[in-house]
C-alpha cells in the first residue's frame, strides 16, 4: 500500500496536476513515503477549489518522460524514433488520463477517463456482491438518471457484476415495477418507501423482493425502521450506500453488516480532529478526508467531507471482508427522526433559523398519497413545533433539496 501510494504521488500526481504541482513535494529517494509523503499535502475542501481544471491529471511528452516511469518513457522514446507520436497520445495520454465521462459532485464537474470507468465498475460489482446481490437478481434502479456517481455506480457496477438490470425513472407507478419481478430495488429512501406503500395499497405482486438498495445520505435510524417494515421478506435486507461530495466510489455497508465499507484500493481514507487536523487518537470518531488512489481524470488530495465518522478496521463480522469501515455519525438532529418515522411523509427538508434571538424550525414537506394534511400536521406539530410547515409536490421538494447541495436539514443559524 505505501509503496503504490507513493508512486501514485510521485508519478502520476506531482508531474501532471497543476493543483499538486508545487504543493507535493518530490524528493529524491529516502525522502517521505507513503502516508508520510501524503502528509506534505495541505486539508482542503471543495470550497477552496477555484478552478476545477486544475484537478485534472494533464499529462504531456515532456512530463511524462520526467515523471520518473523508465518504462513510459522508453515507450514514448520508440514511439517518437518510429513517429509513432500521434498513435501513442491517443493510447497512452487519452486512453488513460483524458477525462471522457464527467458526473457533478457538489455542483462540481468531475471527470473520470476510460481506465477511471473501468475502476467503477469494478468497485460497483464489489459493493452489490457485498450486499448480496449475483447474477441471478433482478434489479430495478429507480435513483435519477444524469451526471450523477450514484446512477452511474448502479449502472456500471450491474453491468461489471453480470446482474440484470432496468434503470427507470423516479418514481414509476408500483404496478409496472412489480411487472419486471425484482428482486432489487434501488433508489432514495423516500422514494423506495413511497413505491412500497403504494404497491401495497395496490396489492401489487412484489414476492420476489428481497433487497433495498438505500443510496442517498447516510440511512437514519427511523427511515430504515420505516423501510424495514415495509420490506415483507423473511431473508430481506435494507443496505445503504453513499459518500459525501468529492469521493470518486460511493461506500456500502454489506449485507447485515453495520458500517459503510471503504475501497482501500482506490482511496485513501484518514480520520482526523477537526480542529488541529492532525490523526484522531485511536478508537475515537473525527472528520473523514478522503484522497484518491489511482485514479486518474480528476484528482483530489485529503479533502476534508465534513463527515464525521468512527472508523472500525479488520475482518467485518457479517461478511468477512477485511478493510476499514466508517461508521457516519447521524447528520440529522435526533428531533427531526418523526419525519422519517411518519408514514405520512413522503419527504421533507428543513430548514433551522435565527430570528432576533430567537430560533426558528420551518419545515417543507411533500405527503404521501391519501394523506390527509389536517391530521398529518397536528401529529407532526405535537412533536416538533415548528413556526411553519410549507406543503410541497414531491417534484418541487425535489428541486429544493437539490439546490441546498442536496441537504434535507438546512441551518442557517450557522
Amino acid at each position: 500500500m505505501a509503496r503504490r501510494l507513493t508512486r501514485y504521488l510521485r508519478r502520476e500526481v506531482a508531474p501532471y496536476s497543476a493543483r499538486y504541482r508545487d504543493v507535493l513535494s518530490r524528493p529524491d529517494k529516502g525522502g517521505p513515503q507513503g502516508h508520510d509523503l501524503l502528509a506534505t499535502v495541505p486539508l482542503t475542501t471543495l470550497s477552496d477549489v477555484a478552478d476545477p481544471a486544475d484537478l485534472v491529471l494533464r499529462p504531456n511528452w515532456a512530463s511524462l518522460a520526467e515523471s520518473g516511469d523508465v518504462g513510459l518513457a522508453a515507450r514514448l522514446s520508440w514511439a517518437r524514433l518510429w513517429g509513432r507520436e500521434e498513435q501513442a497520445n491517443r493510447r497512452i495520454i487519452d486512453g488513460r488520463y483524458k477525462p471522457v465521462h464527467w458526473v457533478l459532485s457538489g455542483g462540481m464537474p468531475m471527470g473520470a477517463s476510460s481506465n477511471d470507468l473501468l475502476t467503477l465498475g469494478d468497485v460497483g460489482r464489489r459493493w452489490l456482491t457485498l450486499a448480496g446481490l449475483g447474477p441471478d437478481d433482478v434489479l430495478v434502479n429507480l435513483l435519477p438518471p444524469g451526471p450523477n456517481l450514484a446512477w452511474w455506480q448502479v449502472v456500471v457496477g450491474a453491468r461489471r457484476a453480470g446482474i440484470s438490470a432496468i434503470h427507470l425513472p423516479p418514481i414509476p407507478p408500483a404496478a409496472q415495477v412489480a411487472g419486471f419481478r425484482p428482486s432489487v430495488l434501488a433508489g432514495r429512501p423516500f422514494d423506495l418507501a413511497r413505491l412500497l406503500e403504494e404497491a401495497q395499497a395496490e396489492a401489487c405482486d412484489l414476492s420476489d423482493l428481497d433487497t433495498l438498495l438505500v443510496v442517498g445520505e447516510p440511512l437514519e435510524a427511523g427511515i430504515r425502521a420505516r423501510l424495514e417494515a415495509l420490506l415483507r421478506h423473511d431473508d430481506g435486507a435494507v443496505v445503504s450506500a453513499w459518500a459525501p461530495a468529492g469521493v470518486r466510489a460511493l461506500w456500502g455497508e454489506c449485507r447485515y453488516g453495520r458500517g459503510l465499507h471503504t475501497w482501500p484500493d482506490t482511496e485513501v481514507v484518514e480520520i482526523v480532529d477537526p480542529l488541529s487536523g492532525a490523526p484522531a487518537p485511536f478508537g475515537t470518531d473525527g472528520e473523514v478526508v478522503w484522497s484518491a488512489l489511482g485514479w486518474r481524470g480528476t484528482v483530489l488530495l485529503r479533502l476534508r467531507t465534513g463527515v464525521f465518522a468512527m472508523p472500525e478496521d479488520g475482518v467485518c463480522n457479517a461478511c468477512g471482508t477485511a478493510g476499514r469501515r466508517l461508521v457516519v455519525s447521524a447528520s440529522t438532529p435526533a428531533f427531526l427522526g418523526v419525519l422519517d418515522e411518519h408514514a405520512g411523509v413522503a419527504g421533507w427538508q428543513a430548514e433551522l433559523r435565527h430570528t432576533g434571538a430567537d430560533e426558528e424550525l420551518v419545515v417543507f414537506l411533500s405527503p404521501t398519497a391519501g394523506t390527509r394534511l389536517g391530521p398529518l400536521l397536528a401529529e407532526l406539530d405535537a412533536e416538533l413545533s415548528a413556526l411553519q410547515y410549507v406543503v410541497l409536490d414531491g417534484p418541487t421538494l425535489e428541486a429544493r433539496i437539490a439546490a441546498k447541495g442536496d441537504r434535507r436539514v438546512v441551518d442557517t443559524r450557522v
